[in-house]
């Protein structure tokens, strides 16, 4: 009896050390297939006068080398406020302050002239100063996972930026500025608390993904089908009660979700979108004999109706 019990004890144990083992090589993988979608969102830096490619993580070490430091990653070193030594690294390409203590930036943040991209995700930030509108080679703004209310009105003189990440704060409100960012290709909005959306978002011709999830809107501003560039729309999450037209004039969309809307119908016209692969309808009140129709309006598309995102 004694050795049945130890050879039950250790078949479980060789079960659960290959489950954990299975479990560390499945979550590493999606990591860096995490990783490998954030730096394909990210453009890389244009070259500048600085060429030094090294990525420093030391602020002491970049200070060794002032004139020579072009990118610098602070990210989790428990930083409760910005270093002013900052302030001596005026050349910097490429800043990362992620996962860090930081309440604010401070207003010299406006004196990196060369700052292409500039990321401070999970901080504790309230607010953006004006000055960030200064950096007008700034292609790279992500500041998901703080606090942040309100985006300066300044944020419209970044005419170089490709791409803004605020997903997760407590925004209520967009600029009607964000309408001269004309070269932006993916604006992040999900998880805030936006009851609407400026008219003058639909000047971004170039935008390829536009993220509005886990909001409180109830329709879209006119001109949004001005977006005809656009790949990927997720508007998951609403208040939104008809399917909004503006979107069957975006012939290159391929991943679209409306999920946990009350939507009780889409438009015939929903047959010109002949690119679309994904559709996401879960807890919308369409029928679900409808949704077996659009499967013969579109017949490459694949209807998701479980929830799973």
């Amino acid at each position: 009896m004694v050795k049945l019990i130890l050879v039950v004890l250790l078949l479980s144990s060789s079960f659960l050390a290959g489950y954990f083992f299975r479990d560390t090589v499945a979550n590493r993988q999606i990591t860096q297939i995490g990783r490998k979608i954030v730096n394909q969102n990210l453009p890389a830096p244009e070259p500048t006068h600085c060429n030094n490619e090294k990525l420093y993580s030391s602020l002491d070490d970049a200070l060794l080398e002032i004139d020579n430091v072009c990118k610098l990653d602070l990210s989790y070193q428990q930083l409760t406020v910005f270093p002013k030594e900052l302030t001596k690294l005026l050349h910097l390409v490429e800043l990362r302050l992620d996962d860090n203590q930081l309440t604010g930036l401070p207003s010299e943040i406006g004196g990196f002239k060369d700052l292409q991209i500039l990321t401070v995700r999970n901080n504790q930030l309230t607010n953006l100063p004006p000055e960030i509108g200064k950096l007008e080679n700034l292609k790279v703004l992500s500041a998901r996972n703080n606090k942040i209310q309100e985006i300066p009105k300044e944020i419209g003189n970044l005419k170089q930026l490709r791409v803004i990440g605020m997903r997760d704060n407590q925004l209520t409100s967009i600029p009607v500025e964000i309408g001269n960012l004309t070269k932006l290709t993916d604006l992040y909005l999900g998880n805030n608390h936006l009851k609407t959306l400026p008219a003058e978002i639909s000047n971004l011709r170039d935008l390829t993904t536009l993220t509005v999830a886990d909001n409180e809107l109830v329709d879209l501003p006119n001109g949004f089908s001005n977006l005809t560039s656009l790949v990927i729309l997720n508007m998951r999450h609403n208040h939104i009660s008809v399917f909004p037209n503006e979107i069957v004039s975006m012939v290159n969309l391929k991943n679209l979700s409306l999920s946990d809307n009350p939507i009780a119908a889409y438009p015939p016209l929903i047959a010109n979108l002949k690119k679309l692969q994904s559709l996401y309808l879960s807890h919308t009140n369409i029928p679900s004999d409808d949704i077996a129709n659009l499967k013969k309006l579109l017949p490459n598309l694949v209807v998701n109706t479980t929830g799973l995102e």
